[in-house]
């Protein structure tokens, strides 16, 4: 049975079956249905507005009222008396004017004059007051009803018609019993369909009815047919390229007499049978029931992932397939060791194609080798370009599947199963699975030759034809390049068994027995070879050109901005990704500018841009006044949970803790709303990872630093723990005592201390100082050698000599740092540098 349907269609058939049932294959037949047109007088109903619902009130109390009467009773002013200290108001005499006028247009009331001097209830005013609506007719309106003409149930007809691309009837040749035009009758389902129009609780309804046009259409439906052997049943699918709707088949399922209309002209298209089952048949039916027992019990234990499981386990051992199901199965059946997959297809066609080509897509380590009859085709797929598929067009008389391991080698061709039907047996074709008993061990030899003879001269010479073309130094150009002749390298072992014949060795000149495609291959690699070797020439000088421009374009040292560093390492991304991992020279080049621009990163957010301070409650404990020392350009950013745990401590802990807080808490009273860089944040704990815990203190703060994770950050902490976690973030995090001695250090300038001052000398940093300093201090050690110390400034500063600043010695330049460092000398005279603690 061939797949003229969308597989799309086909799979979410295929995994609902059930193990035990056969897909037979399937009937094409029409769905109709009408649209009618129709033209009638339409009720519309709309709710009362308070000024409706009030004044039918009034006139339902007295029967007849002014407008003055109703305006005086609504406390309006609509009439000029100085008098009696009255003046019109012009907006509540045009407000109450306009919920008149809108009553009278529906019918609601009669107004005596123009002026409203005498306004009643009409008698529709009257019954329509008590339902709160107001209603207005509408003549002559068009709007349209769909009939399902199949099942004569019209409820669901719109929903289902309405989106779908049907073919137009002609000669509607149909018996209906449907009386288009009686109004009783299509009001029982015009609510489902057009509620604005027609809905009763609501009050629109429309009479006189007239048809204006009757449209005969019809959906093309496939039914799928399948027989469950171990229950004895028939379930039909319906089936439509244009998608399909559980309506069709729920409405086929729900007739007995449709259902049993298309089982049975669908049991007279197949093959009658006077065998009987056989032992090999029985024996797989009896597998699948007792497969099917156990996946239905999982289900029932709510194990569903078991049941799947359970499934694909049978499908793994199981010798017969219906040939629908088998295209869908057969992915199951492949594994990683599946190399080769050969097929045979008599017919080939779009869904296949689609079928297919998601198979090899998603499995690009098979090879697929088939062979087919020719097809038209409209698929916009590549199948016929994946590295992976070969196909040879030719007359293909049966279908089978050859599949291949590096160990072992089955088929699966096609063979009969008996379907006993009301004591009628019928036969249905299946793939049979076998090792090698069709196609013979012969057959992987035979079509190997067959798809090389087909394909090696093909391929060589669009290889040869495409290395003529021009191409641009790149990596990718390299890539494509190199892989240009994939399909070929599978026939590499058979290029040079295709002997040509003598005349065409002596046409080409060539009068050798060696094959002339082995030489034109050969020829062709040798091509290849030369075009990557010059290619990549080029593209490393283009490469080390690229770079070269980048750092004169880019002045990594005098960059200031974030922004910068984010555009100009957006660039250097970009050489990188065309850069081969064989470039090693590039690579370190490469991995030389990234470190100058990382340190180029840190030095803006420490030095130039402004922090957002995130301030754990320790640091409070132990510095209360700390948003004092905070540098007013900075931004601080006090968690709510931090003031909630101040509040807490504040009455648990003594004497200078105790204090401590107190004062803090003042402090940040006086701050807060005054000092413009002082906020409060809340924590948003489900901007957290999943793995932490939402009830931790800590995670509280963390929160909030990441709220503030593209403002540069900062965690003032004491906390260990708070540390690592925010590590894990990528947010950076200072002690409270690196912090002071930073802050104190930022204050002191160098140019006292230095005795000249060259133009063309950078000033020195601090912050590079400390830095180079701390890059070098071990763990535990309060103190560097002093030339280690040097060592270190001449990686951290570019070009850095204490000679540029005027000393003949390092431990001059030192000397005239002495607001910072501090020189001790050991007993084996060696010298040390120690980080004054300011």
């Amino acid at each position: 049975m061939s797949l003229e349907i969308d597989f799309k269609i086909y799979k979410s058939t295929i995994q609902e079956k059930r193990i035990t049932e056969l897909y037979l294959g399937h009937i094409p037949f029409s769905w109709p249905f009408a649209i009618v047109k129709y033209k009638a007088d339409c009720t519309e109903a709309f709710p009362f507005t308070p000024f409706d619902k009030a004044i039918c009130g009034l006139l339902t109390i007295d029967s007849v009222l002014s407008f003055e009467e109703i305006a005086e009773i609504l406390g309006f002013n609509v009439i000029d008396n100085p008098n009696e200290n009255k003046y019109k108001d012009l907006a509540e005499h045009e407000i109450l004017l306009e919920s008149l006028s809108s009553l009278y247009d529906f019918g609601m009331i009669e107004k005596g004059d123009s002026y409203y001097s005498s306004c009643k209830l009409t008698n529709i005013g009257k019954e329509y007051a008590t339902k709160g609506l107001k209603f207005k007719t509408t003549e002559n309106k068009i709007f349209s009803l769909y009939f399902d003409l199949f099942t004569n149930d019209h409820k669901q007809a719109k929903t289902i018609f309405q989106d779908l691309k049907p073919v137009n009837i002609q000669n509607f040749d149909i018996d209906i019993d449907i009386d288009f035009e009686n109004e009783s009758f299509i009001k029982t389902f015009a609510e489902f369909q057009i509620p604005e129009i027609y809905n009763p609780t609501n009050g629109n309804s429309f009479s006189n009815v007239n048809v204006e046009k009757i449209s005969f259409y019809a959906i093309p439906i496939y039914a799928g047919v399948m027989f469950d052997f171990q229950l004895n049943t028939f379930r039909i699918k319906a089936l439509s390229n244009q998608g399909f709707s559980d309506y069709f088949t729920k409405k086929i399922n729900e007739s007995d007499e449709l259902k049993q209309i298309v089982i049975d002209h669908f049991l007279s298209l197949l093959e009658l049978s006077e065998s009987n089952k056989s032992i090999v048949q029985e024996n797989f039916e009896e597998l699948a029931c007792n497969f099917q027992n156990d996946a239905d019990y999982l289900i029932y234990q709510n194990k569903p992932q078991e049941a799947i499981k359970k499934i694909d386990e049978f499908y793994l051992i199981t010798n017969f397939f219906d040939q629908i199901s088998f295209w869908f199965i057969i992915r199951k059946l492949l594994s990683n060791e599946t190399e080769e997959v050969w097929i045979s297809i008599t017919n080939f066609n779009d869904c296949l194609i689609k079928l297919l080509y998601e198979l090899a897509t998603d499995m690009q380590h098979i090879l697929f080798f088939i062979i087919t009859n020719p097809i038209e085709t409209d698929v916009e797929t590549n199948l016929y370009d994946l590295y992976n598929v070969y196909i040879i067009f030719e007359n293909v008389s049966e279908t089978y599947f050859l599949f291949k391991t590096k160990s072992d080698a089955f088929s699966f061709h096609k063979s009969q199963l008996h379907l006993v039907i009301n004591n009628i047996t019928y036969l249905i074709d299946v793939f049979t699975k076998d090792h090698f008993h069709y196609p013979n061990k012969n057959t992987c030899s035979i079509l190997k030759r067959r798809f090389a003879e087909e394909y090696v001269p093909k391929l060589i010479e669009e290889c040869e034809i495409f290395l003529q073309n021009h191409f641009e130094p790149s990596k990718s150009s390299i890539e494509i390049i190199a892989n240009s002749d994939i399909k070929l390298r599978y026939f590499e072992d058979w290029i040079y068994e295709l002997n040509i014949s003598e005349a065409e060795i002596a046409q080409k000149g060539v009068f050798s027995t060696q094959s002339l495609l082995g030489l034109q291959y050969e020829n062709l690699q040798s091509k290849k070879k030369s075009l990557i070797k010059t290619l990549i020439v080029e593209h490393k000088t283009l490469l080390h050109k690229k770079i070269d421009n980048f750092l004169t374009e880019n002045k990594i040292d005098q960059i200031d901005s974030i922004e910068k560093i984010y555009l100009i390492r957006n660039e250097l991304d970009i050489i990188e990704n065309d850069c081969s991992s064989e470039y090693t020279d590039i690579i370190e080049k490469i991995k030389f500018v990234k470190q100058k621009i990382n340190e180029a990163e840190i030095y803006i957010k420490e030095q130039i841009l402004a922090k957002h301070y995130i301030v754990d409650t320790n640091v409070f404990v132990d510095c209360p006044d700390i948003i004092n020392k905070i540098d007013n350009k900075h931004q601080i950013i006090l968690s709510a949970k931090v003031i909630d745990e101040l509040d807490n401590l504040k009455r648990k802990l003594k004497e200078d803790k105790k204090t401590n807080i107190e004062y803090a808490l003042k402090l940040i009273n006086q701050k807060l709303g005054k000092q413009k860089n002082i906020r409060t944040a809340k924590a948003n704990l489900k901007i957290l990872p999943p793995d932490f815990n939402v009830k931790s203190p800590d995670n509280f703060i963390l929160s909030v630093a990441l709220m503030y994770k593209d403002k540069n950050p900062v965690i003032l902490t004491s906390d260990n723990g708070l540390h690592v976690k925010a590590k894990v973030l990528e947010i950076p995090t200072l002690s409270l005592n690196d912090f002071l001695i930073r802050s104190k250090y930022e204050k002191l300038t160098l140019t006292k201390n230095l005795p000249i001052s060259l133009s063309d000398n950078k000033p020195i940093n601090i912050s590079d100082l400390i830095k180079a300093y701390e890059a070098v201090l071990k763990p535990g050690m309060s103190k560097v050698m002093m030339s280690v110390f040097n060592e270190s400034l001449i990686k951290t500063i570019k070009g850095f000599s204490y000679k540029n600043y005027g000393f003949s010695k390092f431990v001059k330049f030192i000397e005239a740092l002495s607001d910072i460092f501090e020189i001790e000398i050991d007993n084996k005279g060696t010298q040390w540098l120690k980080l004054k603690n300011i």
